[in-house]
């Protein structure tokens, strides 16, 4: 008779192995998500700051249609109904991430 007790002992490190990856895929997706959040703040920021200090009409026009789409795009990715139509609650979603950013 054959002994079966090496290959179950294969078997069972494969499947072990795979369990593994999957938590430790499933335990990065939030943080990945935070640091997705955290780099969209502050581009929105930087475009909210660089809009408020050009003369130039025509630049400024860009960077304030910019910096609505980065809103609508932080309001998109946060899964919250717009507040208006410029999406202007990343304002407030940018304020509370910041906040929990710096109190870490």
């Amino acid at each position: 008779m054959r002994n079966n007790f090496r290959p179950n002992i294969r078997l069972a490190t494969n499947v072990l192995l795979v369990i593994g990856t999957f938590s430790v895929a499933f335990n990065l997706a939030p943080m990945a998500k935070e640091s997705r959040l955290k780099y969209l703040c502050n581009e929105f920021e930087y475009l909210l700051l660089r809009s408020g200090g050009i003369k130039d009409q025509s630049i400024k026009n860009w960077y304030d249609k910019n910096y609505k789409k980065k809103g609508k795009q932080i309001v998109s990715f946060y899964g919250m109904k717009p507040v208006n139509k410029d999406g202007m609650g990343a304002i407030l979603i940018c304020s509370q991430t910041n906040n929990n950013f710096k109190n870490k």
